[in-house]
């Protein structure tokens, strides 16, 4: 496979590059950059390689999705994803006012406010006539951890949110952790059961918020969205289904969520910001909780903020990619 790292600008241009891969001298031009990506996979329909220029953050995205790196599972076979977003468009209407059947959501994704992973919903958005009853249905489905429906890459701050109170948004998909095989005794109530379950989901929620936001999360998140897009990125329900993330358990919880409540409230540079240090800090505790070479991820933080989608440029260049 072969990536143009300059589009270039004119027909006599476009000949050129022809030119070279017909010679087979691409690795004297800077133009053309070629991967090794088998074609079977192609074939089989893994167009992961396309989302990323760097070869380097492609393997990390490999790796990450084999298990090489940590133990992984598929973000659908840990949790439940409810895609409502296209449903929370059709059926709600935001309103500057609130009012007695209104409810607090995140309505789009305004890059200029979401910069933070702890975010609280300030939108007020009300029933559609006649949409009652479906309002009602996906309030039910509302959640403290959202993952993206659409991004803008080259502006976002923050990846995945997590809310201070649940809710459902406009742009954000709710992820509710399913409970592993816990034994809850019951002997001192339900209340204590429902506790048990709620802190679970609050702490795995928090934590996952932190990997999804440090580099190799948001490399993972980059890989399975939807190869039509660019820069504004989108991703369907089978992309998030199939998204790997971290098999945690109670110890990585608990010492990633530490890390959340240190970094929750403080603002991220976007995703080409390679010196932000709150990305960096995320970075060290994904790799020590993980067990992973920080080196690794120092390497891939910078990749990414070389990448076209997170920059909307030509590779190396300082004016955007049109």
């Amino acid at each position: 496979m072969y990536h143009l790292t300059r589009n270039p600008d004119t027909a006599v241009g476009a000949e050129g590059i022809v030119r070279i891969l017909r010679r087979g001298a691409v690795a004297s031009n800077s133009d053309v950059l070629a991967s090794d990506v088998p074609y079977k996979s192609i074939r089989d329909g893994d167009w992961s390689r396309v989302q990323f220029l760097s070869q380097r953050l492609h393997d990390m995205f490999t790796n990450i999705a084999c298990g090489r790196l940590f133990a992984i599972r598929k973000l659908s076979e840990v949790a439940d994803i409810h895609y409502t977003g296209r449903q929370v468009r059709g059926t709600f209407k935001k309103m500057d006012l609130p009012g007695k059947d209104c409810v607090l959501s995140i309505y789009g994704h305004d890059t200029n406010l979401l910069r933070t992973i702890r975010v609280t919903p300030s939108d007020y958005v009300y029933p559609k006539d006649g949409k009652g009853t479906e309002a009602e249905r996906i309030w039910a489905r509302r959640g403290s951890l959202l993952f993206p429906e659409r991004l803008r890459t080259n502006l976002a701050h923050v990846a995945v949110l997590y809310a201070r109170m649940p809710t459902v948004g406009s742009a954000w998909a709710p992820v509710i952790p399913r409970l592993p095989g816990m034994d809850i005794d019951d002997t001192d109530g339900p209340k204590t059961s429902r506790r048990i379950k709620s802190d679970y989901i609050e702490n795995w929620s928090q934590a996952m918020a932190v990997y999804m936001n440090s580099t190799a999360g948001i490399v993972s998140l980059m890989g399975v969205q939807d190869p039509k897009a660019f820069a504004f990125q989108r991703w369907s329900l089978s992309n998030l289904e199939r998204l790997h993330v971290p098999a945690l358990t109670d110890a990585s919880i608990k010492k990633l969520v530490a890390v959340f409540n240190a970094s929750a409230s403080r603002s991220i540079g976007c995703w080409a910001d390679r010196d932000d240090p709150v990305r960096a800090m995320l970075d060290r505790a994904v790799a020590d909780t993980l067990g992973v070479d920080r080196g690794v991820l120092d390497a891939a933080r910078h990749d990414l903020s070389q990448e076209p989608a997170c920059t909307n440029k030509r590779y190396g260049a300082s004016t955007p990619n049109y």
